[in-house]
């Protein structure tokens, strides 16, 4: 809809960046992959384009915050989840 912001879903997991806390990255159910640059004030979505957008978990590498690791599925399943 014109003027709605974007919609993520339920929050299922949050992973900070172990280099800088302002970088985030949530992963919810019905919306994928979201990451902040700011401590949470702006969030833009990192999955848009995949063929799916449930996840269930988030994490960041500990030693290489580059690589990002994503859960797909959701444990809460209804009828039109996905695992």
């Amino acid at each position: 809809y014109y003027g709605t912001p974007p919609l993520s879903g339920r929050k299922m997991s949050l992973a900070v960046s172990p280099s800088n806390p302002s970088i985030m990255y949530v992963a919810s159910a019905g919306g994928g992959i979201w990451k902040t640059i700011d401590a949470g004030v702006n969030w833009s979505p990192c999955s848009d384009k995949w063929g799916f957008l449930h996840t269930s978990s988030v994490a960041v590498h500990p030693t290489n915050p580059n690589i990002v690791l994503a859960g797909t599925g959701d444990p809460l399943v209804g009828v039109d989840g996905s695992f």
